[in-house]
């Protein structure tokens, strides 16, 4: 279902485009336009150049923006009421649809305040994503590396989540401050790479689709290698746009890749591939080499080769093209020879 069907507002802005709309936030007044565009988090250069030139159009000339800016079509749908009852609130929501189209966010506002963002499955890949982030929640939440969640329900058979809203900035992160997060993610268990239950996890989804010459090559290369990496919590997703520093630290959210019996290293791995590749557009040599500098571990190369295995498991389950992680698994392995 279109993501404008779970607006709750008169006055809506369309980004990035209203061809393509994937965030639709509401301007109903210079107070709820400033909140609105917290739900929009660019990190392209047009993007920002995007929001903030309509951010400051939809606080400052809120009238005029409401006048000039294309006119939205609000169909009606039951889901914002039915929350409003459930949680016994009156909601004003603006709309972030994911490009996968598996799920939609929505930001709550009430009383001219961010009451949290909540996340509802769209289809059966979104389902499994949203039970992935809230078994993840709830375990590190436990252990106190994550707030609790707001709420959880279900709403015709589509599970959701609400989120409590987190006051940050968002992607301004350094070394010592990521590396903090990541320790409190490591168990006290280590293993060789050969007996580890990631790496085993890794090569039974190689095998399952038919992937047998990776699982080869893998396994000889772990074969010869002595080191123990440590049992980890896994995100899954880490980078620089799914942490947020706040007045209590830095904290990870967006936890949908979520892998609880997880290997040391994958998500610091994650987190400079994201970077060199999304937003400083290396590939190839260049990048693998980026990856190789920022991570200063003797077997980083063969981490790198288990992570790309992991990338090309995770892209093929969910039907997404891996030729780019194969292209740079060749790389590697020919680095090696």
């Amino acid at each position: 279902m279109n993501g404008i069907n779970y607006i709750a507002a008169k006055h809506v802005v369309v980004l990035p485009n209203k061809r393509n709309p994937k965030v639709y936030l509401a301007i109903d007044s210079p107070e709820i336009a400033r909140l609105s565009f917290k739900l929009y988090n660019p990190f392209s250069a047009k993007g920002k150049g995007l929001k903030s030139i309509t951010r400051f159009i939809c606080i400052y000339l809120n009238s005029i923006a409401k006048i000039i800016l294309p006119a939205v079509k609000i169909a009606k749908n039951d889901f914002p009421t039915y929350l409003e009852k459930e949680l016994k609130q009156n909601f004003l929501c603006s709309v972030y649809c994911a490009t996968a189209k598996d799920k939609v966010v929505l930001q709550l506002i009430t009383d001219n305040q961010i009451y949290g963002y909540l996340k509802l499955a769209q289809n059966q890949h979104g389902i499994t994503r949203l039970i992935n982030e809230r078994t993840a929640i709830l375990k590190l939440s436990s252990l106190e590396i994550v707030p609790e969640l707001r709420c959880r329900g279900n709403y015709n058979n589509h599970p959701y989540i609400v989120l409590e809203n987190l006051e940050g900035i968002i992607g301004d992160v350094d070394i010592d401050e990521y590396g903090d997060i990541l320790s409190k993610f490591k168990k006290p268990i280590k293993y060789k790479l050969k007996n580890h239950p990631r790496v085993e996890s890794i090569i039974e989804q190689l095998i399952k689709i038919d992937l047998e010459d990776a699982v080869i090559n893998l396994q000889k290369e772990i074969k010869t290698c002595d080191a123990y990496f440590h049992e980890v919590y896994e995100h899954g997703d880490f980078a620089p746009w799914n942490l947020i520093r706040t007045d209590k630290g830095l904290i990870p959210f967006d936890f949908e890749y979520f892998v609880d019996i997880g290997l040391e290293f994958m998500d610091e791995i994650k987190y400079y591939f994201q970077i060199s590749f999304l937003l400083k557009g290396l590939a190839g040599r260049a990048l693998i080499d980026a990856i190789i500098d920022a991570i200063r571990v003797d077997e980083i190369r063969l981490l790198i080769h288990i992570f790309l295995l992991k990338e090309i498991v995770l892209k093929t389950n969910d039907g997404d093209a891996c030729n780019f992680e194969k292209q740079l698994l060749l790389i590697l392995l020919d680095g090696k020879a």
